[in-house]
């Protein structure tokens, strides 16, 4: 991702400009290609002009924006339900765990689909750090969201801003590490050898704190909240996907130009994954008119496939 904004910055006709929000569009003139865009910025409201808008957006933002969009498009936008999920992180800076531990050892002992150990490998290990991710959809995620501080502004993870959430998360894994540092190395969970001598002499409240002790940082994320609205999208039952596709891959006011497009993982052959995503934009792509370009001045790829 670095490597590809750097790229698109090293243009000199691209701006990227982070902090905006389309408020709004409408053609310039009745008939004509051309688009008037209301857009907010930090520094206030301002008006854009554009030959082509492309809209990025799941289901929800487009729902605030279908007063701007043809009728037929507009109707078409609730062909697909959105599904919630949630992650959750815990970073400690005395992971109890072994270098390798593989994923979901005890994920059905505490309210998620899935569990993931991460440290890093043994020898740039330099500070001795790990994390835990937990990753769910419903009905764990009715658990863990009530954790969110402020759902009202929840365009990023939440970071350090509820300690109840680790509580939470160390009473859940002191039962199952203590069960683990009791009954030796038979078990799924490989605990570290300083861990194993720790936990076996402390009790179930004390192993508790000690691993709420040991954690340094952590976050929530809610995809089901605004601006999202979901995490994943699936289309409804009796719906004709191939049809809302080829509808929103280009279309236009009137104009013939067909110079709007729908594109991302909500409205795609791929719901779920990036690859949804980029078959729809490829979908998109495939409308644009040719550009003639002169070989000498392309760029060499970036290697992606």
């Amino acid at each position: 991702t670095e490597g590809l904004l750097a790229r698109l910055q090293g243009h000199p006709n691209v701006t990227l400009a982070g902090g905006h929000r389309l408020l709004r569009f409408a053609p310039l003139q009745l008939g004509k290609p051309t688009l008037a865009l209301d857009v907010a910025t930090q520094n206030g409201p301002i008006t854009l002009r554009a030959e082509r808008l492309v809209l990025a957006l799941p289901r929800l933002p487009l729902l605030k924006l279908m007063q701007c969009l043809p009728e037929h498009i507009g109707a078409q936008l609730d062909s697909v339900n959105g599904f919630p999920m949630l992650k959750v992180f815990f970073v400690s800076n005395a992971p109890w765990w072994s270098h390798g531990q593989a994923p979901q050892q005890y994920a059905n002992c505490m309210p998620t689909r899935e569990i993931h150990y991460f440290r890093r490998p043994p020898e740039a290990d330099t500070d001795g750090h790990g994390m835990v991710l937990l990753y769910m959809d419903r009905p764990s995620t009715e658990f863990w969201r009530h954790y969110v501080i402020d759902g009202d502004r929840h365009d990023r993870a939440e970071v350090d801003q509820n300690a109840r959430i680790v509580d939470a998360f160390a009473l859940f894994v002191a039962r199952d590490v203590k069960r683990s540092a009791e009954s030796g190395a038979g078990t799924a969970l490989k605990l570290t050898d300083h861990a194993r001598r720790i936990f076996g002499d402390l009790s179930l409240a004390e192993t508790s704190r000690y691993i709420r002790d040991s954690i340094i940082t952590y976050g929530i994320r809610d995809w089901a909240r605004a601006p999202f609205g979901a995490a994943n999208h699936g289309w409804q039952p009796g719906v004709r996907s191939w049809k809302v596709m080829e509808a929103f891959k280009a279309f236009d006011f009137g104009s013939g130009a067909r110079n709007l497009h729908i594109v991302g993982e909500a409205y795609s052959d791929y719901q779920g994954f990036i690859e949804g995503a980029l078959n729809s934009a490829e979908l998109a792509l495939a409308t644009l008119p040719a550009v003639a370009v002169d070989p000498a001045l392309q760029e060499p790829g970036l290697g992606l496939s």
